[in-house]
């Protein structure tokens, strides 16, 4: 895990995302927010909603679709 202020994560930004490594940004030397990674499986899940959404499917019916693949493929891995 890697802590930049918000300056330095302002003007890296793109190399931080890269590294794929959790980062803590903070303010005035307090945490205020975290950067992490998708996994494979997030990604997917994120470009099939921008794909349902293409199909004329409502954002709500696109939503429910997604929120059933989620709940089936954390269900299988325990």
């Amino acid at each position: 895990m890697q802590v930049v202020n918000m300056r330095e994560a302002k003007s890296k930004l793109s190399s931080l995302v890269k590294s794929k490594e959790t980062i803590i940004i903070t303010m005035r030397s307090k945490p205020v927010a975290r950067i992490e990674a998708l996994s494979p499986i997030e990604a997917s899940l994120i470009q099939a909603q921008e794909a349902l959404k293409n199909t004329g499917i409502s954002e709500k019916d696109a939503a429910e679709i997604l929120k059933r693949a989620r709940q089936k493929i954390y269900a299988s891995r325990d």
